[in-house]
């Protein structure tokens, strides 16, 4: 992926299935705007204000689409909205043997 001339140049080595595209495409969108510049590289966050990553805001963004893609069951909508409400603690530490 280069992007070329205020254009982004993507490369695949197949083609998209339909779901794929959409979800290209909003990656399309969520790239608009993007621009190169001199100062030092550093990762923002579009989803927040603060320009940092939360898994919130990703789960919003996910929940977005999927509660909204006319292609799902209700049934498929309800388990993800439920996903949130999960009893998991939010505290998961891995520990290697």
């Amino acid at each position: 992926m280069v992007q070329m001339g205020g254009r982004w140049d993507f490369s695949w080595r197949c083609d998209f299935l339909e779901w794929e595209t959409n979800l290209f495409n909003n990656l399309l969108e969520d790239l608009e705007g993007f621009s190169t510049c001199q100062e030092e590289d550093r990762w923002t966050w579009k989803l927040e204000e603060e320009r940092v990553f939360s898994v919130k805001s990703m789960y919003a963004k996910l929940e977005g689409l999927i509660i909204n893609d006319d292609d799902r069951s209700e049934e498929e909508k309800k388990v993800f909205r439920q996903i949130w409400k999960s009893r998991a603690s939010s505290m998961v530490v891995e520990s290697y043997p």
